[in-house]
Formats: structure tokens, C-alpha cells, sequence
């Protein structure tokens, strides 16, 4: 029992990456953003069409208004700026960017699942960079 116990903790361990073989090492996913969407954010990055659908599809699942993981959520942009989560018109000093790019695997965004693919980070970092526009009242939920 104590042995099956330990296991599993294990597991749990190794499935949020505090472990080696975690999120440096784990497989990219595809994009949440269609083939179209990456072109068209070349130009300019647009909340709705090209951040929401990140943080909805990526962050959302465990930073919301219930889940709080890490006592936070992404819901709003009040929410997003507090404690240097994501500091506009500063990619480097967010710790979005930070989380999602240190290799450090028990610190790498995210915890669970594939790791985003670099076009998606490079959207974020560039949202960031151009001020980090949310439009006003706008509050994230489950992907759409």
C-alpha cells in the first residue's frame, strides 16, 4: 500500500514537471491558433484574434477565478498585471515569458501538457512588448 502510495506520488510529481524528463524535455504541441491566424499575427498582434485564444487554450485550465494554481488567475487584465505576471511594454521582466521560456523544469509554464510552440511565446512576448492591450471588461473563460 505504502509502496503503490509513493508511486503514484511519483507520478503526479513527474506529471506537473518537478521532475527531470519534465516540460524541458517534453514534446511541443501544435498551435491553438489555425495556420492563418499565426500569418496574420506577423503584422500586428490582436488581443482577440491571437492572445485570447492562447491564454484561453493554455493558461486558463488552471489560472481561473476557481482554480487560482499558484493563487492566481488570468481571467482579467487586472488579474494578469498584478505581481509582475505580465508587466506591459516589458516581455522580459514578465514572468509569463519567464515561466514559459526557463527550462528550469520546476518552474516551466506549463505544468501539464505540451509545451507551447515558439510562434505562440513570440506572440505573447510581442502582446506584451506593444503594452499588453486587453480590452476593457473583457474576462477570459474556457476556450471557445
Amino acid at each position: 500500500m505504502v509502496l503503490a502510495l509513493g508511486f503514484g506520488l511519483g507520478l503526479l510529481v513527474w506529471g506537473c514537471g518537478a521532475v527531470p524528463g519534465g516540460p524541458e524535455t517534453r514534446p511541443v504541441g501544435p498551435s491553438v491558433l489555425s495556420a492563418a491566424e499565426l500569418r496574420a499575427s506577423r503584422g500586428s498582434v490582436d488581443f482577440e484574434r491571437h492572445v485570447r485564444p492562447i491564454l484561453e487554450g493554455r493558461c486558463l485550465g488552471c489560472h481561473n477565478d476557481e482554480e487560482r494554481s499558484g493563487d492566481f488567475s488570468l481571467a482579467t487584465r487586472f488579474e494578469a498585471t498584478k505581481d509582475s505576471r505580465v508587466v506591459p511594454g516589458k516581455a522580459d521582466e514578465s514572468l509569463m515569458i519567464i515561466f514559459l521560456t526557463t527550462g528550469n523544469h520546476s518552474l516551466t509554464m506549463p505544468a501539464v501538457g505540451s509545451a507551447p510552440p515558439d510562434e505562440e511565446i513570440r506572440i505573447l512576448r510581442r502582446w506584451i512588448n506593444e503594452g499588453a492591450k486587453w480590452p476593457q471588461g473583457v474576462r477570459l473563460g474556457p476556450p471557445r
